[in-house]
């Protein structure tokens, strides 16, 4: 069942990204005495949610496809009306198991290497061939969900960079899944004690959009109440969603640098030499924009759409006006 929705509006992205961290890593901590458990599909529902009510200036286009062929939970997809370009996140959503009685940095992913019985193949892996088929101009990620308890821990012990949500390059992913088909016990790659050093926030993807300046009959009735805007003296100006240039920027130069192989040798001291023996004459691609695709022209049109590549999928998009 596809389920669209079209937004045009001025409410704060950026803040969502930063509070809503803070909410799942409380929700996370609150359930853990309930007989049933919040599982990973919950807390990326209520992050759609919150994604399509703190919207911002230009179009936030959801749909919900019927399947998925590229082992992602979500697809984030940034595309600039006003020079064509787009850029694609791909992403696989996993919860932290909390281990309460002993240090943070011993809890642990358990499901970060997970493989589905129907394609016998690692999602890191699939989702890492998933974006090799976009040219660089996708990128595959990790969003992880942890508790209050973990993030408390990691500050206790001056470590700021565990949050109640926190993103890793899917490269890192990928590359650790293929080690551990030669590392025992596969729980030493999955520790958030090491893997930490590999983490980045929400507001690193969700906060890059700028202030536009608008008209005072640019907005439709009632938009005003809907969301902050700014005033400079008689000028208007509101924020808009991120465009996939700021995306490529972002992750290029910061992000993903520090996610690549060498690190993880630094990261994991232990298994350097297996590190440097997996990536052997490989060459991992780094982001760059690419040409908006048809089906998302066809989706910002408003024709019919079904993706295949996520459960859920999300369009940013910039500049609706050209």
């Amino acid at each position: 069942m596809r389920n669209f929705s079209y937004i045009l509006g001025c409410s704060m992205l950026c803040g969502f990204s930063h509070n809503f961290p803070s909410q799942t890593a409380q929700l996370l901590d609150r359930a853990r005495g309930l007989s049933r458990q919040f599982r990973e599909e919950t807390i990326t529902d209520l992050l759609m949610g919150g994604i399509i009510a703190s919207h911002s200036v230009g179009q936030i286009l959801v749909d919900f496809p019927n399947e998925t062929a590229t082992g992602a939970d979500m697809k984030w997809v940034f595309a600039n009306l006003g020079s064509g370009n787009c850029f694609t996140i791909l992403i696989q959503a996993k919860k932290l198991y909390l281990l309460p009685d002993k240090s943070w940095r011993d809890s642990y992913y358990r499901e970060l290497f997970y493989v589905p019985r129907k394609t016998g193949e690692a999602q890191a892996v699939t989702l890492y061939k998933s974006a090799l088929k976009y040219n660089s101009s996708a990128y595959p990620m990790y969003l992880f969900y942890n508790h209050l308890t973990a993030c408390q821990g990691a500050r206790n012990s001056g470590v700021d960079s565990v949050s109640g949500v926190n993103a890793m390059n899917g490269v890192a992913a990928y590359i650790l899944e293929r080690l551990s088909h030669s590392v025992s016990p596969k729980v030493k790659l999955k520790r958030l004690g090491k893997l930490h050093k590999l983490f980045y926030k929400l507001p690193d993807i969700l906060c890059l959009g700028k202030l536009r300046h608008v008209g005072p009959f640019s907005l439709f009735p009632g938009e005003l109440a809907s969301g902050p805007f700014y005033l400079r003296g008689k000028r208007m100006f509101v924020p808009e969603v991120p465009t996939p240039e700021e995306v490529v920027s972002q992750l290029s130069a910061s992000i993903f640098q520090d996610n690549s192989y060498t690190n993880l040798s630094n990261i994991f001291p232990e298994f350097a030499d297996q590190i440097a023996l997996e990536n052997l004459g490989k060459d991992y691609f780094t982001p760059a924009v690419g040409p908006i695709p048809d089906d998302i022209h066809s989706l910002i049109k408003g024709d019919a759409y079904n993706s295949r590549d996520a459960r859920r999928s999300i369009v940013f998009v910039s500049n609706p006006t050209g």
